[in-house]
């Protein structure tokens, strides 16, 4: 592919390293009948990989300049689409894996817009940035358990595979990078996504404060005035307490 000078507004970081790029590929489980969603392929480090032993790969590309590129290299079963991922309609896309390589300073809108989505996913793997996947995969009590823990962790099953160094990236990143499989979790499908999400976001807001002063009328939760859950702090609350809260 021809040379193309990464754009930081995008957050373009190139994995370069052909024994990380093989790590990556072999670690999606995925099969010939399957149908995958690739966010950012940037250069098509493991665009044309997956697309080789997948039935289909739909990839969007906001950098109109890499998308043409990849367009040219390409066989009929993938589909490059030069757009931004957070204005797709997601409904429209036939897949039930997604992958990338998530642009640092967006990981969170991302993945919240394909929990909320309609898109029949299955699995996702990911590679971001090693601090966001310790959040997502924290426990109560810890610092890091926060508003992405709970709604990563309801909506999906996530798992670090394998942590990243800088130094296959270019250009380098200044911090680690983690690749994380998400497991689509079924068995949250009727929560109402935005009353949840809005609900834990505000109660966040006030996480060093206890929960009786997290929380309003407004909210409608299913608390009883004498419950021991309003003397702690939200990041003491399991998830399951979270959602027999808000649910």
């Amino acid at each position: 592919m021809n040379k193309h000078t990464p754009k930081k507004k995008w957050g373009q970081n190139f994995l370069i390293d052909s024994n990380i790029i093989n790590k990556i590929v072999s670690s999606i489980d995925f099969t010939k009948n399957d149908r995958l969603l690739e966010i950012g392929p940037g250069k098509g480090a493991i665009t044309k990989k997956l697309g080789e032993n997948a039935k289909s790969l739909t990839a969007i590309e906001i950098d109109s300049k890499l998308s043409n590129m990849l367009k040219k290299d390409c066989k009929k079963n993938i589909e490059i689409i030069n757009d931004d991922f957070m204005k797709i309609d997601l409904e429209n896309i036939d897949a039930n894996i997604i992958v990338g390589n998530l642009p640092y300073y967006i990981t969170t809108p991302i993945l919240f817009k394909i929990f909320q989505s309609k898109l029949d996913w299955e699995k996702g793997y990911f590679l971001m940035q090693k601090e966001v996947a310790e959040r997502i995969v924290s426990l109560p009590n810890k610092k890091s358990y926060g508003r992405l823990t709970i709604m990563c962790q309801v909506f999906s099953s996530p798992k670090i595979l394998f942590n990243i160094s800088p130094n296959v990236f270019r250009p380098v990143p200044k911090v680690d990078s983690s690749f994380v499989e998400f497991t689509r979790n079924k068995k949250y499908e009727t929560i109402d996504y935005i009353r949840f999400e809005n609900t834990i976001r505000k109660i966040f807001n006030k996480r060093r404060k206890k929960l009786k002063n997290c929380i309003d009328e407004g909210m409608q939760l299913n608390i009883d005035s004498k419950s021991e859950l309003l003397e702690k702090r939200p990041e003491n609350i399991s998830i399951e307490e979270f959602i027999q809260l808000i649910n």
